[in-house]
């Protein structure tokens, strides 16, 4: 069961067009994940808890960047989280699940993309964090620009990179992007966790060299 809910997960993508298979995707997507022992969601709300010593207060604003169905709004929520969580996600079928949850005051049906801005104002939300999506064939680096400039100043941005195999120019590059905002100032590393994207895991090559790692910066 767990291999079938890997190959619904990765067998499409870079196959189809990406919106149509999460579109298509987007009834059994909670399940495979929970089947998978999806963890990045969780292990994000663990290291916001620890940084934000206002977690629970109801004012603060958290953007979810691919929010996909929800899971990581509905963890929030589970721990206690009060405040606004607005998501975005280029999914239409994805989106409806999360509203469906209850949780989200605005949904965004939009890619985020490398050459095109965020439909947000500067310095928007306290917390900004993207689960799921920092990958070779989803989210590219250039978007860490995009995080950092609809963050308030003193805000938080969480986010995990998945490591495989394959991503060796996309890890240099959000490597270069990354030094680059330190250096001008824009942000600095609080914390960095590195974990098994899945409990289960049936990557045919190199499985022990796929993971992710989880980041949490500060906006300055």
């Amino acid at each position: 069961m767990a291999e079938e809910a890997w190959g619904r997960m990765f067998s499409a993508i870079g196959q189809t067009d990406t919106r149509q298979h999460y579109n298509d995707y987007a009834a059994k997507y909670e399940q495979d994940c929970a089947c998978l022992g999806y963890s990045e969601p969780e292990e994000m709300v663990g290291m916001l808890k620890e940084v934000l010593p206002n977690f629970s207060d109801d004012h603060l604003q958290v953007l979810d960047i691919a929010a996909g169905t929800g899971l990581m709004g509905e963890l929030l929520r589970s721990a206690n989280f009060k405040g606004v969580i607005d998501g975005i996600d280029g999914s239409a079928n994805m989106l409806e699940k999360a509203r469906e949850k209850g949780i989200y005051r605005n949904l965004i049906e939009e890619f985020v993309l490398p050459d095109k801005a965020l439909p947000l104002k500067d310095q928007m939300y306290d917390v900004t964090c993207c689960l799921g999506s920092m990958s070779v064939p989803h989210i590219q680096p250039e978007a860490l620009k995009e995080f950092v400039r609809v963050t308030k100043t003193g805000g938080m941005m969480g986010f995990a990179v998945v490591t495989t195999p394959r991503s060796g120019a996309y890890e240099q590059k959000l490597a270069e992007i990354v030094k680059s905002l330190e250096n001008s100032g824009q942000w600095k590393n609080l914390k960095a966790i590195k974990s098994a994207i899945f409990q289960y895991n049936f990557d045919k090559i190199d499985a022990e060299k796929t993971y992710t790692t989880h980041y949490v910066f500060e906006r300055l």
